[in-house]
């Protein structure tokens, strides 16, 4: 059987390939299309699949992206996550300069709701007053027990702690839903951020324990 599956492989990089060449053909004789499935521009078909075939399907974009300063990561998710923000706002500050919802209406809500998280100098007014109703039931944690209640309680507010709640597609059946349980993460990206010894991740360790204090 593995020689099934590398002949598999080997004709799905071919493909690949192909579709690159033909794409890169088009791009130069016909007008721009919409980008659907596989963006073949991000691809470097210079480099074989054989040798790299991490940079093979995403060279051309992974040497033309950087990290911008104020991220941590960047990636296709990122792009799309951006490029949805900006339809958003566009949709909000059109909303905002007319008065066409009717009141009490879920568009009325939501351009209050977005009025409201924009209005930062209230926010900054405000402080933690919204909430210290709910830090104040997390201080009052004693014993075990209490911890269990307390986390109970974060579910219900939306505090997916130390657990996430999800319904997708089941793993087996994919035309039913799902509950998923799931880790839902920590303060820091994974484990070893929290016991690697260089002194970069020391530093991290350092800023960390300052922002949790």
């Amino acid at each position: 059987m593995n020689w099934i599956n590398t002949v598999i492989c080997m004709l799905l990089i071919c493909m690949l390939h192909a579709c690159a060449k033909k794409t890169s053909e088009q791009r130069n004789s016909e007008p721009s299309k919409q980008q659907v499935g596989i963006n073949t521009a991000y691809m470097d078909t210079i480099v074989s699949p054989g040798d790299n075939f991490f940079m093979y399907a995403n060279g051309t974009w992974y040497n033309s992206n950087k990290i911008p300063s104020d991220k941590s990561i960047i990636g296709s998710f990122d792009e799309v996550r951006v490029a949805n923000q900006t339809v958003l706002k566009k949709l909000f500050n059109e909303a905002l300069n007319n008065n066409k919802y009717e009141a009490g209406s879920d568009e009325d809500k939501a351009v209050k709701f977005y009025q409201i998280a924009m209005d930062s100098v209230k926010a900054n007014e405000l402080g933690i007053k919204p909430i210290q109703a709910h830090l104040d039931q997390f201080d009052q944690l004693q014993e075990p027990k209490d911890y269990l209640e307390a986390l109970l309680y974060a579910q219900k507010l939306g505090l997916q702690v130390p657990f996430e709640l999800a319904v997708w597609s089941d793993l087996y059946a994919s035309d039913v839903n799902a509950i998923q349980v799931s880790q839902s993460g920590l303060g820091l990206p994974d484990r070893d951020f929290y016991f690697r010894t260089d002194e970069k991740s020391k530093k991290i360790q350092e800023k960390y324990q300052q922002q949790i204090k």
